[in-house]
């Protein structure tokens, strides 16, 4: 092993490296490019609590004074994923969060902020969430914590903002996707460097260290520290 990296070592680092350089120039690239782009992510979608139609009649259950049988949890996160910030002149309208005809709003409340001064203003009818227009910049956002009285899970998101088509929804799979390569991407450059280290460097001073396994060595605690730390979260 150590003889073939001796005889196709520019081959074996010279190559990847190649392809790295190239990945991490058009990745870089992309994060100067300016633009505006406003996301939303389910955080919470659980039902409460049901009652069942044989007992519908039979029995009461209240919350906050109100009458309910399909108690429902959504959290929404509304986020700039943008290189641009969002002014309050960029929204023509509110930011509307849509529920089925049939649903009742019970309890509204924004249950965090990045930062916490962002001033937010909403209002609440019957089915829907007006948020007010507001300033965000790349990376802020806010969780709206809705309970409502309802069997039907799914809500839409309008809003016209200026140089944004449409708002984009994100969900788990993608997230992870994108973290997941991302950390592939850092492995493969640490274990090139690693595999110049243990092939070419260290072997000139200590002879009798495997190459392969000081490789496995030290990537392998590598990739359980990104995992573990997850750098790339936002939150």
């Amino acid at each position: 092993m150590v003889q073939l990296f001796k005889d196709w070592g520019d081959y074996i680092v010279g190559i990847p490296a190649i392809v790295i350089s190239v990945i991490l120039t058009i990745y870089f690239y992309s994060r100067q490019k300016k633009y505006k782009k406003l996301a939303y992510e389910t955080i919470v979608n659980y039902k409460l609590f049901e009652v069942v139609p044989n007992i519908k009649d039979k029995i009461i259950i209240t919350y906050d004074g109100k009458i309910t049988t399909n108690l429902r949890l959504i959290s929404i996160k509304i986020i700039n994923i943008g290189r641009l910030p969002l002014l309050k002149t960029d929204f023509d309208k509110d930011i509307h969060i849509l529920f089925d005809k049939m649903a009742t709003l019970i309890d509204v409340d924004i249950i965090k902020k990045n930062p916490e001064n962002l001033d937010i203003i909403i209002e609440v009818n019957n089915n829907q969430i007006s948020i007010k227009p507001l300033l965000l910049n790349p990376n802020e956002y806010f969780i709206v914590k809705t309970i409502l009285d309802s069997s039907i899970t799914d809500f839409d998101i309008l809003c016209r903002i200026a140089d944004i088509s449409e708002i984009i929804k994100i969900s788990s799979k993608q997230k992870d996707f994108q973290r997941r390569g991302k950390i592939v991407l850092v492995v493969m450059i640490y274990t090139l460097f690693v595999n110049y280290l243990c092939y070419v460097e260290i072997p000139r001073f200590f002879n009798t260290i495997n190459p392969f396994l000081l490789t496995i060595i030290l990537i392998i605690p590598f990739i359980f520290y990104l995992e573990k730390k997850d750098p790339f979260s936002k939150e």
